[in-house]
């Protein structure tokens, strides 16, 4: 049978929606029950968070672990699996450790609450692996991704490596790598979805205007190279930085 996840209520202040089906049997004796079976999710999002549709295996022991193994989910256009483990004990703390297999950056905005407009109308497509812990409000660990191409601010991009993690919640970018064309931006960036906090640090390296799609589009005839660094930080509508740039 098909449960609706918002009749569960709030647990650990966070709020349930979606659907929910489980097929399990259950057994052993009352001081160590166990349940195993299989476990379907539709339209999942815990705290406001969406995670999409999912399957999995799931292992129900010691009462209050249930262990969600061979996990496999979509949200929008991004598909990813994994092992979730969650303690129904406190604020509910989980551990989770998968790949993304085929990642589309537009989804990824969409589970942290970022308006695109901030990111230059960020589209394209990632690779990764994570590995978090925590509260699902509050998750930490590691988060390496691999760019493919993608758009921002009008300007298409080759993608690179990014280095990143979650802390506490809020995304860090430690390190990016860009490549577009033979040109190169590296930097890190920062987003906090509870307190809309941005930051950003970017800076080129061996930077042609020729590479830049709005120089070729308006000035095509226009050549030379920009060393360029950025650091801003602050809230949408509000950030505040430098920018120095030497053309040559």
């Amino acid at each position: 049978p098909s449960v609706d996840m918002f009749d569960l209520g709030p647990v650990a202040g966070l709020t349930f929606a979606g659907y929910g089906s489980a097929s399990a049997s259950v057994d052993g004796p009352y001081s160590a029950l166990e349940g195993r079976g299989t476990l379907e999710l539709a339209d999942l999002s815990i705290g406001g968070m969406p995670f999409g549709n999912g399957r999995g295996t799931v292992l129900w022991h010691d009462l209050t672990q249930v262990d969600v193994t061979d996990f496999e989910a979509r949200l929008g256009e991004t598909i990813y699996s994994g092992d979730v483990l969650v303690n129904l004990t406190d604020d509910v703390p989980i551990s989770a450790r998968g790949e993304i297999h085929r990642g589309r950056l537009e989804d990824a905005l969409v589970l942290l609450s970022i308006d695109p407009g901030i990111t230059g109308n960020l589209e394209g497509d990632f690779t990764g692996r994570f590995d978090l812990f925590g509260p699902v409000d509050r998750l930490t660990g590691p988060v390496d991704l691999q760019l493919g191409s993608f758009t921002s601010v009008k300007e298409s991009c080759d993608g690179g490596p990014v280095v990143a993690r979650m802390e506490q919640g809020r995304v860090v970018a430690d390190s990016f790598d860009i490549k577009k064309g033979k040109s190169r931006f590296r930097g890190g960036a920062s987003f906090d979805p509870k307190t809309q906090v941005m930051s950003l640090d970017l800076v080129t390296q061996k930077a042609f205007l020729s590479d830049l799609d709005s120089v070729k589009q308006s000035m095509p005839e226009f050549e030379g190279r920009v060393d360029m660094q950025v650091r801003m930080r602050g809230k949408p509508g509000g950030l505040t930085g430098t920018l120095e740039s030497t053309l040559s």
